[in-house]
């Protein structure tokens, strides 16, 4: 059984993809993207919905606070370049601010002190949703990002949190 829950055909030798696609006896995905790609392949494909452990998610307890934490948490903080101008102009009233938690800070000058950067750890990898008030999952319609399972989208809801994406 193969477990694909990236499109990393689009980013990687495709061919290399194909052939894992072929070769399993199973792929198990829980994207339609990838399920069309690998059935392509010649592979019989089961769509799955990952589950995401809601026990290890601290329950966000709602409570009206200014500023409102945006949080996004991930592996590559640039594809937040793409919305620096929306989220300045949001946090620009003092009502908002973004906190990154990724590997790399988030370069974006125009959100001024509004930005907060957390180096992601793995002893924090639960406890960083419970200090957001609202969680984004922003991406371009690329190919491998319509190939993109939706964990974090399910780890910010898990937490108790109004997601935008």
């Amino acid at each position: 059984v193969y477990h694909c829950d990236d499109a990393l055909y689009a980013v990687a030798n495709p061919r290399w993809y194909r052939l894992r696609f072929r070769h399993a006896d199973l792929v198990l995905t829980g994207n339609r993207e990838i399920a069309a790609v690998a059935e392509e392949a010649g592979a019989t494909v089961e769509l799955w919905d990952g589950a995401v452990e809601v026990g290890r998610y601290p329950l966000r307890r709602h409570e009206a606070r200014r500023p409102v934490v945006i949080g996004w948490v991930g592996h590559h903080p640039p594809l937040l370049r793409s919305i620096a101008p929306a989220l300045a102009r949001v946090c620009a009233q003092g009502h908002a601010r973004l906190k990154v938690v990724g590997d790399t800070p988030l370069e974006a000058p125009e959100l001024g002190s509004a930005l907060e950067n957390e180096q992601w750890r793995p002893e924090r990898e639960f406890d960083v949703f419970g200090e957001f008030d609202i969680g984004i999952m922003p991406l371009e319609n690329t190919e491998y990002n319509r190939g993109k399972e939706a964990f974090k989208i399910k780890e910010h809801m898990a937490a108790g949190l109004p997601v935008v994406c």
